[in-house]
């Protein structure tokens, strides 16, 4: 995403493990096109495993990894900050009184359902009530900031990029390059191997399919985690070793190739805000049965667009998916064709990111436009782990900033150096 207008300047800026370095290098090179755009990409380095309050504690990431933080901050001197996820927004916060920036916070579904504790809620507190706009990328994630902090987040949801996630043809040829018989029936799943992710509750609901059924039915489980070995053992003591396959962490490429060759997408959560997956499958026209929870029902309108089940059990999901594969021809193909209706008219990637800068833009004191340059096709939210995102006007304002934070950073290479 990245601002047109030449008088402004778009920077981003992921904070990256040093121990993650060469793998963010090499998804940033799969990204095509940013030699052509207007931004810079401002990569910071840290010492830290992950950004976590805990290892802000420790003397040496305060002398070295928040120093480099501060660093690239005055060096950008930007006028507004974006910074995805409420908990790792703190650095930004903190630095907020000394750089003057006005600062929105993207909080995602992992926020809040993945971090219950007394620390994390404060800091999402702190965080909620420093930043001048709180977005929320669903409506029930919405609800609980608001409960647990008093600030009411403006709802943005989950896009995707559509010109992407299309479905892909000839489907014959896609079954031949991933060994998938042409008589087979897929089941796509794509997770994190985690428990609150209940894909055991989709290996289960396969095998109450019964076995004429899972003679000739596939589980594709995609993703990892550290419930994978715990599911490795689940398949083999049901005796479905022949129809559920693991298949790691893939490309996005792949992974689209995937979902139009898959018969149903299947997503069998405990908890969620709005997953990108079950946008992704719905994009490229893939039945869908999901889970009762989060946005999803926003989303999915049952029998309409896709399958809700009743409740997060291997009998209900067995049910749904049971009359997703029985479903006539005509049937499934109107049942595609709304599903992808439904996320080129709402979740748009390009149109929600539009909607955000002009919020963005009647809040920030900076007067930036709300038009885009071209940014390339391949480039998501979430691809790649980004941290912020700083917006830079240049001005007069803007040059004597500059001049002033260059003796700041002076100053932190001293301390460095010391």
């Amino acid at each position: 995403m990245v601002l047109s207008e030449p008088d402004h300047e778009f920077s981003w800026v992921p904070l990256v493990a040093v121990r993650d370095r060469t793998m963010f290098e090499k998804r940033l090179a799969r990204i095509n096109g940013l030699a052509e755009m207007n931004m810079r990409i401002r990569p910071v380095f840290l010492q830290s495993p992950n950004s976590r309050l805990r290892n802000m504690l420790d003397p040496r990431i305060l002398l070295t990894d928040f120093c480099k933080i501060v660093r690239v901050v005055a060096e950008l001197a930007p006028d507004a900050v974006v910074v995805f996820y409420l908990l790792q927004a703190y650095p930004a916060v903190l630095l907020k009184p000394l750089f003057r920036y006005s600062l929105y916070v993207v909080a995602t579904g992992g926020d809040v359902n993945l971090h219950p504790a007394w620390v994390h809620r404060m800091l999402r507190r702190l965080v909620c009530w420093r930043s001048d706009l709180v977005f929320a990328v669903s409506d029930d994630l919405r609800h609980k900031i608001f409960e647990e902090s008093g600030r009411r987040p403006v709802l943005f949801p989950t896009g995707i990029d559509t010109s992407f996630f299309r479905r892909l043809e000839p489907i014959d040829e896609l079954r031949k390059k991933w060994n998938v018989d042409q008589k087979d029936r897929v089941i796509l799943t794509v997770s994190n191997l985690e428990k609150h992710k209940g894909v055991d509750v989709a290996i289960e609901a396969l095998r109450l399919l019964g076995n004429s059924a899972t003679e000739n039915t596939r589980l594709l489980v995609v993703g990892n985690g550290s419930e994978r070995m715990a599911l490795r053992k689940l398949v083999m003591d049901l005796g479905l070793g022949e129809s559920v396959h693991f298949l790691g962490e893939i490309p996005r490429e792949s992974l689209r190739e995937l979902y139009s060759l898959a018969d149903v997408f299947v997503l069998s959560s405990h908890s969620e805000g709005l997953p990108f997956s079950v946008l992704e499958a719905m994009g490229c026209g893939t039945l869908c049965v999901c889970s009762r929870v989060g946005d999803i029902p926003s989303v999915i309108e049952d029998r309409y667009n896709g399958f809700l089940a009743t409740s997060v059990s291997p009998r209900d999901f067995a049910k749904k998916l049971r009359a997703a594969l029985t479903m006539k021809d005509d049937e499934v193909l109107t049942m595609r064709n709304n599903a992808r209706r439904t996320v080129m008219e709402r979740y748009d990637l390009r149109k929600i990111a539009h909607s955000m800068i002009d919020v963005i833009s009647l809040g920030d004191r900076c007067m930036m436009r709300n038009r885009f340059a071209d940014y390339p096709d391949n480039l998501e939210w979430g691809q790649i782990d980004a941290v912020s995102l700083c917006t830079v006007t240049r001005s007069k304002a803007h040059d004597m900033n500059i001049a002033k934070n260059a003796q700041l950073r002076n100053k932190l290479d001293s301390l460095e150096e010391e």
